[in-house]
């Protein structure tokens, strides 16, 4: 499509010129565990990337970024006793076109993630998480707004490779876009049935 789609009613067509991406990525890590049921990670990256494909212009036809690049560092902890299970983690990052010196599109700078579980032990599970982001740039805007979202789920497993799973999504509700112009589901309930042959 980035090379030869003729786009949507003249919108977002590709480019036969279109270069590939190249890249190359340094990340450090570290891993702790000070007693046992505590763990901590620690990361943090650098990526540079040559000829990033990207979209932009008047009618967003397929380009190359010359230059761009990514830093960031993320820390995270989990807590696990018995049946309880919780994590949580912190992303601090800035991916750039070192050109213009504007964040790229669609990344925001900031991400919190958290989540609890508890197991009863005969099958059945209940869960929450919970994900928040920063602003971040988005084609024809400033930026697309902040937004938090809250998930319950549970889960059972009824017999040996069956399993059945609920979740409430977006338990509040909340109106937020990934992508200018593109809904979003608000509250949802999703029911699945999973079948792993062997267990």
């Amino acid at each position: 499509d980035e090379l030869y789609s003729p786009g949507f009613f003249g919108l977002f067509a590709g480019s036969a010129t279109l270069q590939p991406e190249r890249s190359r990525s340094f990340e450090a890590g570290l891993s702790w565990m000070p007693t046992r049921g505590h763990k901590f990670d620690v990361s943090l990256w650098h990526t540079s990337v040559r000829d990033l494909v990207a979209f932009d212009g008047i009618n967003f036809d397929a380009i190359n970024i010359n230059r761009a690049a990514m830093d960031g560092g993320e820390i995270s902890y989990r807590y696990t006793t018995g049946h309880w299970s919780a994590g949580a983690a912190a992303t601090i990052q800035r991916a750039r076109d070192e050109g213009t010196g504007l964040d790229l599109l669609r990344r925001p700078r900031r991400k919190l993630d958290a989540d609890l579980r508890y197991d009863f032990g005969n099958g059945f599970d209940l869960s929450v998480d919970a994900l928040a982001t920063s602003a971040r740039r988005d084609f024809g805007i400033d930026h697309l707004a902040s937004y938090a979202l809250l998930n319950v789920a549970a889960g059972w497993n009824l017999h040996p490779g069956w399993r059945v799973e609920t979740r409430l999504g977006n338990l509040f509700d909340e109106q937020y876009e990934l992508a200018h112009g593109y809904n979003t589901p608000g509250c949802n309930l999703q029911l699945t049935l999973l079948w792993r042959p062997g267990d």
